[in-house]
C-alpha cells in the first residue's frame, strides 16, 4: 500500500520562519503577511487532523483524511489478507483528497512567502 507523500520539510520551515517574523515584528506591512501565512498554515492543518483543545471539540469535528488513514491502517493491520477493492478506493479517494489539499496549500505558500519577501525589501 502507497504511503502519502510527507509534507514537504521545505514547506515546514518557510511557514515556521514566517511565524517567526510575525512573532518578532508584531506590527507593519512584513508582520501582516508573515501573519496571513501562519494563517495558512493554520488553516491548512484544520483541514487535515482534528484541532478541537477539548474532547467533545474533537469529536464534534468532521471526520479529517488523516483520521481516515489510520482507520484504514488499523483495519489493514488486524484484517487478514491483502486490501480489498472497497478499502482500496476508499484508500485512493482519502490520498487523492489529501493530495490535492497539500498541493493547494503549496501554490498559496509560495505565492504567500514570495509576497513577503517582496515586503522586507
Amino acid at each position: 500500500t502507497p504511503d502519502p507523500a510527507p509534507p514537504d520539510i521545505n514547506t515546514l520551515t518557510r511557514s515556521s520562519a514566517a511565524s517567526d517574523v510575525y512573532k518578532r515584528q508584531g506590527t507593519g506591512r512584513e508582520a501582516d503577511q508573515a501573519k496571513k501565512i501562519v494563517d495558512l498554515a493554520t488553516e491548512f492543518e484544520a483541514s487535515m487532523v482534528a484541532t478541537g483543545t477539548t474532547l467533545v471539540q474533537i469529536i464534534s469535528e468532521p471526520t479529517k483524511p488523516l483520521s481516515l488513514l489510520v482507520t484504514l491502517h488499523n483495519v489493514q493491520e488486524h484484517s487478514e489478507g491483502p486490501p480489498n477493492q472497497p478499502w482500496l478506493e476508499v484508500f485512493e479517494k482519502v490520498a487523492g483528497e489529501m493530495d490535492s489539499k497539500i498541493a493547494e496549500f503549496d501554490a498559496s505558500l509560495e505565492r504567500e512567502m514570495r509576497k513577503l519577501g517582496e515586503s522586507s525589501r
